[in-house]
């Protein structure tokens, strides 16, 4: 056993390193694993991805969650600041109200108005639809007289403020005294005349966006968020920007409105870089792990078919020793019987021809005798190694005795296998055989008989090529008798 271990580490070593010494068998298993690694590594990888992705949709929806909690409270706090404004326009039409409309009292009302609101720049009247009053009126003198009816930049907001009899915020809109950007809040005042409700003209304050904006937007971008207000102006077709920060965003992931009277602002949020550096760390640890992984559990298949291939190998082995002659390394009996019987039941599924031959050395025992039992082992060999030397791969020279042996002679009739014997007959003299210096005259007498499909079984094949063999014998020896 301990030689047999000892052959079987050595020749599995050898085997495993040279592909071309690795059974067929073994063969198909090494690509099955090599495939089966590659699966591996791939649903490994790809689970670690998975794993990956399902962390970064929960953390981007997180952040969308974030984005719409800040979007709604910037908002809140821009419509109570809004909402801080709106009186004013309120408290003016209060005052026309309670002075009969007596606009030469207005220069008295501006000054505390503007005192107390500091986030608004202006006040005016604009009766009929003409601005007409103005406070403070330095640095607004341009807007005396701009008539917001019949200006076609400014006349959509106006007309629907008389329309909606509402407030309406405009902007942001450059202004024309001085060219700022204000957000304008304007209040259509209608005038009861016999029953009937009658324009009168607007009530109008500008307000610095800056300050009616909450201060947590400066600080906004120092977070890594980006954002943008949008306004609500009836002259113009698309919303204008309020407001943004620096950085320039192609999509924006989170949206609030910020209701306005007459109409509605949009605040937008969105992170600039949501793929931190940590997470970029994290995706590489993930995927780093999931090959890691896959390499301890490819390795651990490794062994496990390495241990598989051993076994398979040793009972390959341990199998062939049983089916092979230890002097000759071909088939012994058992071996050549079974592989026969084999062959007889292929030959009568496809009507396919078989032939054997019986073998005898002739005057083997006088060999013997004379040279010793290594001398006789040398002269089988020697025919032996004639023979394999000179038959087909499809035909089997096995082992049954002392010095017999069977030749199968596969998809060949008798005449053919005649043939071939006589072949090996005429290489076996051309080879002599010498030894300890001396030239031996070996010959062999064979019986050869073909398969019978409809009477034959396996013994009375050999049976027949038995007695084909005697009769050789009988003849003298050294001849082929074909029955």
């Amino acid at each position: 056993m301990n030689m047999l271990n000892k052959l079987f580490l050595n020749k599995y070593k050898k085997s495993f390193f040279n592909y071309k010494d690795i059974s067929c068998n073994d063969k198909g298993i090494i690509k099955m694993f090599i495939i089966y690694s590659l699966l591996t590594f791939i649903a490994f990888i790809g689970f670690a991805e998975l794993t990956y992705n399902f962390y970064m949709n929960n953390q981007e929806k997180a952040i969308r969650e974030n984005l719409f909690s800040l979007a709604n409270q910037y908002s809140q706090r821009i419509q109570e600041n809004l909402i801080n404004e709106i009186y004013v326009v309120n408290t003016l039409e209060v005052m026309l109200k309670l002075t009969d409309y007596d606009v030469e009292s207005f220069y008295k009302w501006g000054p505390p108005i503007l005192e107390s609101n500091p986030n608004i720049t202006s006040i005016q009247l604009a009766p009929n639809g003409i601005v007409q009053y103005i406070y403070p009126l330095e640095g607004n003198e341009k807007a005396i007289g701009h008539n917001l009816l019949k200006d076609v930049n400014r006349d959509d907001g106006a007309i629907k403020a008389i329309k909606d009899k509402a407030i309406t915020f405009i902007g942001p809109v450059k202004l024309i005294q001085n060219g700022k950007m204000a957000v304008i809040a304007r209040k259509p005042i209608f005038k009861l005349d016999n029953g009937v409700d009658e324009f009168w003209g607007f009530t109008i304050v500008l307000i610095n966006i800056e300050n009616i904006l909450i201060p947590e937007l400066k600080y906004v971008e120092e977070k890594g968020l980006a954002y943008r207000i949008l306004g609500n102006d009836p002259d113009r077709q698309e919303k204008p920007v309020i407001i943004s920060s620096s950085t320039k965003i192609e999509k924006w992931e989170a949206s609030y409105p910020i209701v306005v009277p007459n109409g509605q602002w949009t605040i937008e949020m969105t992170y600039i870089d949501k793929r931190s550096k940590e997470h970029d760390l994290l995706h590489l640890y993930i995927i780093l792990g999931g090959i890691i992984l896959a390499t301890l559990y490819c390795t651990q298949h490794f062994r496990m078919i390495k241990k598989s291939i051993e076994v398979d190998w040793l009972n390959e082995k341990l199998t062939e020793l049983s089916y092979t002659d230890e002097l000759t390394n071909i088939k012994n009996r058992r071996g050549v019987l079974i592989e026969l019987e084999l062959l007889i039941e292929e030959a009568q599924l496809y009507n396919r021809p078989l032939s054997i031959g019986m073998i005898d050395i002739d005057f083997f025992k006088d060999i013997n005798d004379s040279l010793g039992h290594d001398g006789g082992d040398n002269a089988l060999k020697h025919i032996i190694n004639i023979f394999k030397n000179n038959l087909d791969s499809c035909h089997t020279i096995g082992r049954t005795g002392g010095d017999e042996f069977i030749c199968i002679f596969r998809d060949s009739h008798i005449r053919e296998a005649n043939m071939i014997a006589k072949g090996l007959e005429d290489n076996l003299k051309g080879s002599p055989f010498i030894y300890l210096g001396k030239e031996i005259s070996l010959t062999f007498s064979m019986g050869i008989v073909q398969y019978d499909i409809h009477g034959d079984t396996l013994e009375s094949l050999i049976n027949r090529a038995d007695k084909a063999l005697y009769d050789a014998k009988l003849k003298g020896r050294n001849q082929i008798i074909c029955m």
